[in-house]
């Protein structure tokens, strides 16, 4: 409140910008009755959701204003001539669906009414000159985001404590939902029939469980899904290729995945910067600032909403594939030895272990074996470098016991059987399994006469029997 305050004092025309169930309206209206005495020609709120027809934007203000229809003259004139300069402030809520209306609108009353200033909210920017846009974040997941819950929960079953063991299924619940306002709510109402645990396991369908709203608030804000559905339905046919595409990612990341996994039908890898700035601007798709490059994240509970649209569009499995390969060439990049930035790019590959994961796991699924073995051995560094033993070991055992999963190069083989070696060694758990893995990962080396392959086999060896002799260690 006091950010949007300072705005308003300096600006005169301030968007709210947030995803549906931030608390636009909410923070916009109460902005307004603290400035009251700020605004002496008055202050009004436009709220627009209901509207249909760009049309009748203008009317709906006038009509706010308690204005009637005046005979040879345009709603605008109307508007201008009554509010001319009076220091007022026009609060127009819900803009999104209705930006080229609210634009000519705002540009034309702006321009005719000099002390006026005008507060909008919406998913996205009107995008007139001299607009300032404010993004509403979501909710602190340590303090506010728990609060409400609680507030919420208590009118829904009185009474209601968060207690000591109950306190962090709390917040996983609303870390879960990305500290969203409206969700938050929304989950706590269930708490009529179901306990915080309950609600936490629920959410894996998120969509079902946050249903049963106020029934007098607009049906949008009724269930989660009709929130989602809202903004959806506003974009353009490229927009929601683009978006339904990124719903692949886990967590975070960069625009060259972006144009890797959204480039293909219907959009080519050219056009995905373009598009993606217009999901940013939706409030759809976020941004994180690092040292590195800017990263990029779905709220989850639009990625949610996003798989059940990719899986729609029968593209899901050629998608999931070429967030692999991408993954796959990531991992790829860690492999030459005296690499100068070996360190910044153990740091990126640690940043989407969790995309690397779902590479890993879409090509088990696919019984694709080889594919998993070599990205599991292309992040050898890593896992030895950031202390994943376990994890490297545990993606390695499960490719090489896939005996399902297609055939293997000899070559793949060697190197994924020296990579397990190295790292049983590494946790000192050599007792005959990890010997074996590197005598075979030799013997192949030798048979395929690589000598790159066999230093890495050899080395594989050194260090499981250094371990086991004493003689030495990795």
């Amino acid at each position: 409140m006091t950010a949007v305050r300072r705005l308003l004092a300096d600006n005169r025309l301030v968007t709210l910008i947030g995803t549906g169930g931030a608390g636009k309206t909410r923070l916009a209206l109460q902005v307004a009755a603290e400035t009251l005495a700020e605004f002496p020609g008055g202050v009004w709120q436009v709220d627009l959701t209901p509207l249909n027809d760009p049309a009748v934007v203008p009317i709906a203000v006038a009509r706010a204003l308690g204005l009637g229809d005046a005979a040879q003259r345009s709603t605008i004139d109307t508007l201008t001539r009554f509010i001319e300069d009076r220091q007022a402030l026009i609060v127009l809520d819900n803009c999104e669906h209705l930006l080229d209306a609210c634009a000519v609108l705002v540009e034309a009353l702006l321009r005719a009414c000099p002390v006026l200033t005008i507060l909008a909210t919406s998913r996205e920017p009107i995008s007139v000159d001299g607009e300032v846009m404010w993004r509403v974040p979501s909710l602190s997941l340590t303090g506010d985001a728990i609060e409400l819950f609680t507030d919420r929960a208590r009118r829904a079953r009185p009474g209601f404590v968060v207690s000591g063991e109950m306190a962090g299924t709390v917040s996983e619940i609303c870390q879960r939902l990305d500290g969203l306002p409206l969700a938050i709510e929304l989950a706590a109402a269930r708490l009529r029939a179901l306990s915080p645990a309950e609600i936490l396991t629920g959410l894996h369908d998120r969509f079902r469980l946050l249903a049963g709203g106020s029934r007098t608030a607009v049906r949008r804000q009724q269930t989660l899904r009709a929130s989602v559905d809202w903004s959806y339905d506003l974009l353009t046919d490229p927009e929601r290729t683009l978006l339904r595409r990124l719903a692949v990612f886990a967590g975070g990341f960069d625009l060259d995945a972006a144009q890797a996994v959204g480039d293909g039908e219907a959009l080519a890898r050219h056009q995905v910067l373009d598009q993606l700035a217009l999901l940013i601007d939706k409030s759809l798709v976020s941004t994180e600032e690092s040292a590195a490059a800017t990263r990029y994240r779905l709220l989850e509970t639009v990625r949610q909403y996003a798989l059940e649209k990719l899986a729609e569009s029968g593209e899901a499995e050629s998608v999931r594939t070429r967030h692999r390969d991408h993954y796959l060439l990531v991992a790829a990049e860690l492999e030459p030895a005296g690499h100068e930035e070996v360190d910044r790019q153990l740091d990126r590959v640690q940043a989407d272990i969790d995309n690397l994961r779902a590479a890993f796991q879409w090509s088990l699924e696919t019984s694709d074996a080889e594919v998993a073995l070599r990205l599991a051995s292309s992040l050898q560094p890593l896992w030895l470098d950031r202390h994943r033993l376990l994890e490297g070991r545990g993606w390695l055992d499960a490719a090489l016991a896939d005996g399902d999963a297609g055939p293997v190069g000899p070559g793949v083989r060697a190197r994924a059987l020296g990579d397990a070696a190295v790292l049983d060694a590494w946790m000192a758990l050599s007792s005959g399994k990890g010997t074996g893995e590197a005598d075979e990962a030799v013997s192949l080396a030798r048979q395929l006469d690589d000598p790159k392959l066999l230093g890495r086999a050899l080395t594989a060896a050194g260090c499981v029997y250094g371990i086991l002799t004493g003689d030495g260690s990795p």
